[in-house]
């Protein structure tokens, strides 16, 4: 474990479980999170299963984790992308 130095952090105790978020987040092509009037919320990106439903709606049920593994990997490499050209 590496202790965390800086903040703001935030958590959330989860627990184990065969499902999963899928798409709950809405996101623009940078993978900013977007508020209700769909403007981009400064600062906040998502990445993974929670933004998963941009690219496939509603295709898979919510009880399929391991389906969207490339798209975690991809989106999370392309939001670092995305911070460091800002």
């Amino acid at each position: 474990m590496i202790p965390v130095e800086k903040g703001p952090v935030y958590a959330i105790k989860q627990g184990v479980g065969a499902f999963c978020n899928m798409g709950g987040l809405k996101i623009n092509l940078d993978n900013q999170v977007l508020d209700l009037d769909g403007a981009p919320i400064k600062g906040l990106y998502a990445v993974g299963n929670d933004t998963a439903g941009m690219l496939i709606g509603d295709t898979y049920g919510p009880n399929m984790p391991g389906t969207k593994a490339g798209y975690c990997f991809f989106s999370g490499k392309h939001v670092a992308d995305v911070i460091s050209e800002k």
